[in-house]
């Protein structure tokens, strides 16, 4: 990681992927996912090698946007000189200031450094603290607002398919209905792990009568029950127990805030999305903070194409005491994608790709 390196080119290729059903949440409704794919091509010494990245804001997320990122990227230098990888801030300014495309130069910098030490992502993150990374990561089902009956039949679906914990999106329909959808699956599985994602839809008042009714459900955590302006209220509003099984999603963003969430010690979990906080390296300094609070950590995307996905699943690969189940088993939402290989998943475990760096390369010419 405190390789020095010389960055020769910097390019990008836009991609629009296609959903094989729309994804909804409480939110928006997602169809299609367009991104930009990045390839960073990088000197050390005498060897030149090649990385490559995602730039994948989320519509309605987030207020970066495609048009955005692109702007920046044409303008930004190239043929410059890195002390190391992370001198990004300060050699490309103009790219840090966007979340979403700093992660994606972070990540195609750190693929062409891990492919350039032959080894992954998660050996060359897990090294810097004195860690082996794990081989698959424990990774959840998540299940969109759907009625009753198809919740229920999407998570016995997934419990034969071995996933121990499911994450179910509420707040897109009627309380009640949410609430039938969770007892039902409860019912249904008695012993599998149920999150719920509220994604910010409930008013205070509605989050406080929700959560009251929900505990003998045996619910894990609640990802962002309330809206961002209202969550920190909430939670020093809320009794220790309920606090305990709140996590900040979009709360966490910027980075800042997560930290100052994580310092305050209310908050039981987190929720971190890479692409959202600016990369896998700032994001790992979260990891730290969090553990050393004892706040359980989930790792999740915001629906990235295999690119992001495998770069989040290197980064959990890294912290073997970080145990999820993270939010990255969403390969199956995609009908194209930018790895030939689907994502390996059995038994609720994401299996990552033999080889260096993301273990993969995506074809950059049908791109």
């Amino acid at each position: 990681m405190n390789t020095p390196f010389h960055l020769q080119k910097l390019e990008y290729r836009e991609v629009d992927l296609e959903l094989t059903k729309p994804l909804v949440t409480s939110s928006a409704r997602y169809e299609t996912r367009s991104l930009l794919l990045v390839r960073a091509q990088i000197r050390a010494g005498e060897h030149l090698v090649e990385g490559f990245g995602e730039v994948s804001p989320l519509p309605g997320w987030s207020d970066e946007t495609l048009a955005n990122c692109i702007e920046t990227l044409d303008a930004a230098p190239t043929d410059v000189e890195f002390d190391a990888v992370r001198a990004l801030d300060e050699v490309l300014p103009t790219v840090a200031e966007l979340p979403s495309l700093r992660f994606g130069v972070e990540l195609a910098l750190l693929d062409a450094l891990a492919r350039l030490r032959e080894t992954p992502i998660c050996r060359l993150l897990a090294s810097e603290r004195g860690r082996m990374p794990l081989a698959s990561v424990s990774v959840q089902a998540t299940i969109g607002a759907k009625g009753p009956d198809e919740t229920v039949a999407a998570a016995r679906a997934a419990a034969d398919e071995g996933f121990n914990c499911v994450k179910l999106k509420v707040g897109a329909l009627p309380i009640a209905t949410d609430i039938a959808r969770i007892a039902r699956v409860r019912e249904a599985c008695p012993t599998l792990m149920i999150r719920l994602d509220a994604n910010g839809a409930w008013t205070p008042q509605q989050a406080r009568e929700v959560l009251e009714g929900l505990w003998k459900l045996n619910i894990d955590i609640v990802e962002q029950p309330v809206a961002p302006e209202h969550f920190d209220t909430f939670v020093d509003e809320a009794d220790a127990l309920t606090a305990a099984c709140i996590a900040p999603d979009e709360s966490c963003v910027p980075a800042a805030h997560a930290h100052e969430l994580i310092d305050a010690g209310k908050i039981g979990a987190v929720v971190l999305k890479p692409q959202a906080l600016g990369g896998l390296l700032p994001t790992s300094t979260l990891i730290d903070d969090a553990l050393r609070k004892g706040v359980r950590v989930v790792l999740s995307t915001l629906l990235e194409s295999a690119v992001g996905r495998s770069a989040v699943a290197h980064l959990a690969a890294a912290y073997p005491d970080v145990l999820g189940p993270h939010g990255l088993a969403t390969g199956g939402w995609f009908a194209s994608d930018l790895a030939e290989a689907p994502d390996s998943i059995l038994d609720g475990s994401l299996r990552l790709r033999h080889g260096s760096g993301l273990g993969f390369e995506p074809d950059w010419r049908s791109a």
